[in-house]
C-alpha cells in the first residue's frame, strides 16, 4: 500500500507499521496464552471426549435403532435432488437480491448479497460431480466475476474503516515514538492510503450492475438451467 502514495512518502508510514507490529506482537502472546491454558486443555478435551461419546452410541444402535424410525423426508431425497434443491434455491436468493439493489442501496446489501453469493458457489461446488461440466464452468466464471467485484467493495470498506480505528488509537497513545509525538505526515500519509482504497472501492461499486447483468443474463440463466436439468436426471 506505501507504493501506491503520490503525495506523501513511505518512510511517512513508518510509525504507522511499528504501531501495527507492535499490536500484532501484543495479540499473539495474548492468543498463544489462551491457546496453552488450562480452559482451552479443558473445552478441546469434553469436545473430543463428547464427539466419541456420540460416535459409541450411534454405533450401538446398528441397524435395529436406525430400522425402528420413520425416515425423514430429507433422507427420501436422492443425491441429485439435494443438489437441485439447494443449488436453486441459492441461485434464486442471489438473483433476487442483486436485482433489488440500486445505486441508492446501502453498503451492506452488497454484503448480504456476497454472503449469499458464497451459499452458491458453496453448492455448486460441493455437488461439481453431479454437474454437466461446460454449464457448471460457465455459471462458476460469471459467479466468480461477481464475487470478486463484491469481495473488493467490501474489502476496501473494512480496510478503510480500520484504518480510521487505527489512526484514534495511535493519536490516543500518545508519544509512544521515540518519545515523540505521532507525526502530522503520518496521518496525512494514512488518509492517503483511505482515499486510494475509497477510490477503488467506488470503481468496484460502479462496477457491480455490468457484473451482476451478466451474472443475471439469459445466456446465464440458460447456464443454470441447463445444470439443474442435469442435476435431476
Amino acid at each position: 500500500m506505501a507504493s501506491r502514495l503520490r503525495a506523501a512518502k513511505e518512510d511517512d508510514l513508518v510509525p504507522f507499521r511499528t504501531f501495527l507490529q507492535g499490536r500484532r506482537g501484543r495479540e499473539f502472546r495474548a492468543l498463544t496464552r489462551c491457546l496453552r491454558s488450562e480452559r482451552f486443555t479443558q473445552l478441546t478435551t469434553e469436545w473430543r471426549a463428547t464427539l466419541t461419546e456420540i460416535r459409541d452410541n450411534s454405533n450401538k444402535g446398528g441397524r435395529r435403532g436406525r430400522a425402528s424410525r420413520a425416515p425423514a423426508a430429507e433422507e427420501t431425497l436422492t443425491a441429485r435432488q439435494l443438489a437441485v434443491e439447494r443449488t436453486r434455491q441459492a441461485f434464486r436468493k442471489v438473483s433476487r437480491r442483486g436485482a433489488a439493489i440500486t445505486p441508492d442501496s446501502p453498503p451492506e446489501s452488497l454484503h448480504d448479497l456476497r454472503k449469499r453469493c458464497k451459499e452458491l458457489r458453496y453448492a455448486l461446488e460441493f455437488f461439481a460431480p453431479l454437474h454437466d461440466k461446460a454449464a457448471y464452468s460457465a455459471v462458476i466464471g460469471d459467479l466468480k466475476k461477481l464475487q470478486d467485484c463484491l469481495g473488493d467493495f467490501q474489502d476496501n470498506e473494512v480496510q478503510i474503516e480500520e484504518i480510521r480505528a487505527l489512526a484514534g488509537a495511535m493519536i490516543a497513545a500518545g508519544p509512544v515514538f521515540n518519545g515523540a509525538a505521532l507525526p502530522v505526515g503520518t496521518l496525512l500519509a494514512m488518509g492517503e492510503l483511505t482515499a486510494g482504497l475509497a477510490a477503488s472501492q467506488q470503481a468496484a461499486r460502479a462496477a457491480f450492475e455490468a457484473r451482476f447483468a451478466a451474472f443475471a443474463s439469459p445466456e446465464a440463466q440458460h447456464h443454470m438451467a441447463v445444470l439443474l436439468a442435469r442435476e435431476a436426471q
